[in-house]
């Protein structure tokens, strides 16, 4: 989405990422004019690495698996450690590059964020600009002191400024005090949809007429699958069927749960069914959530933004939401669904009736001012203008 906005503000791109074939497969569908304004050599240290499954499973396997590969994954001297080294490959992957460019932009700044974390040795040669992605962090008083520390980074000389994936702009990296620039960017979502293939047509097979309740994306206890699952059993199979769908990680969810994916998945509930696996494209993955009559996000000690929301906006689908963070908020001033004050089985169930039956008449022509890709693009080329002025 980046890539493609920049692309299409004019500006000659040059993405350093793991996987230039991707890039480039994205950008010749969508803006196939602007690909001689893309060079994309392969950077392998940018890129994610690749998912141990046979680690993972054997951590799943173990009592007390799931504890230890959380810790293992907020050790502070291994977080660390990974920050740096993506800072080392920025500056590696840069200084590699015949002509260095005018700004970078780093989109993915929460990673290369940590306490007590020095830059000596691996600044970037070039001024920067970075996205911050999980407004959380920001948001929440009781991260303020940690967070400030780790915003130390963005004294560097050569920070430009902060992007914040958020609707407002949290105290804590306000301008005046950063001194640097700062903007929001609204959350946006891919809403290409595939209109006729093999899951969708099975999805109405097995619905039957009958309204369909999702809940979409990576699937963890992080989603409440749990509450999602007893909404279902609660519910009267004849009134709607619920569709659970995603990349499933055994690992994160409780034995229980599984055992109830898997006959959910074998076609063993009359008005639920499971795709515990990652949906072939962002088309296909639309085309479930466009056949869908409410979305489920009732997500746990979730605070942060969700491109879900502005699926369910484009899409007109109501959204059951968790009430307290940033999500009920942007839920409550568009009139997009319904906030659980009480997450549990019968304050959802009455939520589902009212969506069902009632949806609040949201405000989707704001919505869809406020949260366009027209409007991603002119924040961010705005922002980059301005650091690549400075």
């Amino acid at each position: 989405m980046i890539v493609e906005s920049l692309l299409r503000s004019g500006w000659e791109v040059t993405s350093l990422s793991g996987f230039p074939a991707e890039i480039f497969r994205h950008v010749s569908l969508r803006v196939p004019d602007a690909t001689p304004h893309l060079h994309a050599p392969a950077v392998p240290g940018l890129g994610r690495p690749p998912a141990r499954a046979g680690a993972l499973e054997l951590l799943r396997r173990i009592p007390g698996g799931f504890a230890l590969w959380t810790r293992i994954r907020t050790n502070p001297r291994l977080r660390r450690r990974h920050a740096l080294a993506r800072w080392r490959a920025c500056r590696d992957a840069l200084a590699a590059l015949p002509n260095h460019p005018r700004l970078v932009f780093l989109p993915y700044l929460d990673d290369m964020l940590e306490p007590e974390l020095s830059l000596s040795g691996v600044s970037l040669p070039v001024p920067w600009i970075g996205l911050h992605v999980s407004a959380s962090d920001l948001r929440e008083p009781a991260l303020a002191p940690a967070m400030r520390v780790r915003l130390r980074v963005l004294r560097e000389p050569g920070c430009r400024g902060l992007l914040v994936l958020d609707d407002k702009l949290p105290d804590l990296v306000r301008p005046e005090t950063l001194g640097r620039i700062v903007a929001t960017l609204p959350d946006i979502a891919d809403t290409s949809v595939a209109v006729d293939f093999p899951l969708l047509q099975e999805l109405r097979r097995r619905a039957a007429g009958r309204p369909i309740v999702s809940l979409l994306g990576h699937l963890s206890e992080a989603k409440n699958i749990r509450l999602f699952l007893q909404l279902a059993q609660e519910t009267d199979p004849g009134r709607a069927f619920f569709l659970l769908a995603g990349q499933f990680e055994p690992l994160g969810v409780a034995p229980d749960l599984q055992c109830q994916i898997a006959a959910a998945a074998a076609g063993q509930r009359t008005n639920l069914w499971a795709i515990p696996d990652r949906i072939a494209s962002e088309a296909e993955f639309n085309g479930l959530f466009r056949e869908s009559a409410v979305i489920f996000a009732v997500y746990r000690n979730f605070t942060r933004s969700s491109n879900i929301l502005s699926k369910a906006g484009f899409f007109r689908r109501p959204v059951m939401v968790a009430d307290g963070h940033c999500m009920a908020e942007r839920t409550a001033e568009y009139q997009l669904g319904l906030a659980l004050a009480e997450p549990e089985p019968h304050a959802a169930g009455v939520a589902l009736h009212r969506l069902l039956h009632d949806p609040p008449a949201a405000d989707y022509a704001r919505f869809d001012r406020d949260f366009s890709t027209a409007e991603f693009q002119r924040r961010l080329d705005d922002a980059l203008t301005r650091a690549a002025l400075l």
